[in-house]
């Protein structure tokens, strides 16, 4: 079985597994990880889910965020079985096929491992399979957009994920660039003026127009990270 069987079981399978690696080796370039690591982090992201092309198709595209389907949750172990023997294969690439869908908590699967006992290439897969699934696979629900992403990645850290990676992920992120038109979960809208970089989906804006679409004489300057009613929602 190789990484091209995922293709012929589903072009949006294949597409999804080249997205996480892209994502993987973007954090693992964030957190200064040296070529031989990156190789080995990129080949566990490409082959994270090798897995699912032992099952059939509506197993194999559940939800992993909403479901502990049995079959499904043995597609971790399926990949990792297909690589265990081989000797040209880096042991941490192998465990991060094994191990994408543990949690930080330890409720995750296939052994419920917990904290800094799963590794970290796991941890990173983990975080980048997540944000793609949110964002771009339109098989499981409606696409998220990149902010709401974000803010599901940032809730969930300590819980589901490791918040140092999730944070370094995101901090790259550059969601709304300054000087972008953006409408507020208030119906009004502004202008980006300042990114905080912890918290990109929360930047500093100038609200310029109400509900309405109506001018304000006097615009206003709002820290979306000090404004916990108001956020970005488009």
């Amino acid at each position: 079985l190789y990484f091209g069987d995922l293709r012929v079981n589903s072009d949006a399978m294949y597409g999804h597994s080249l997205n996480v690696t892209v994502i993987s080796l973007a954090i693992g370039s964030f957190l200064s990880y040296c070529k031989y690591d990156m190789q080995k982090l990129g080949l566990g992201a490409i082959l994270h889910d090798i897995g699912k092309a032992s099952l059939n198709n509506d197993t194999a595209w559940k939800n992993p965020l909403k479901q502990k389907d049995k079959d499904f949750c043995s597609h971790p172990e399926l990949g990792y079985r297909l690589f265990r023997e081989r000797t040209d294969v880096s042991p941490l690439t192998k465990y991060a096929v094994l191990a994408h869908h543990e949690r930080i908590d330890g409720k995750g699967y296939p052994h419920a491992t917990a904290g800094e006992k799963i590794h970290e290439f796991a941890r990173v897969v983990a975080v980048a399979n997540t944000f793609d699934i949110l964002t771009n696979c339109s098989h499981q629900s409606k696409k998220q957009p990149v902010y709401q992403a974000v803010e599901y990645l940032v809730g969930m850290g300590e819980t589901m994920f490791d918040k140092r990676i999730v944070e370094t992920f995101v901090k790259h992120l550059s969601l709304y660039p300054n000087g972008t038109y953006v409408r507020l979960s208030s119906g009004e809208t502004a202008i980006v003026k300042k990114q905080n970089k912890n918290m990109p989906a929360r930047p500093v804006v100038k609200i310029v127009l109400d509900k309405y679409g109506k001018t304000y004489k006097k615009p206003r300057i709002v820290d979306l990270i000090e404004s916990h009613s108001l956020m970005v929602i488009g």
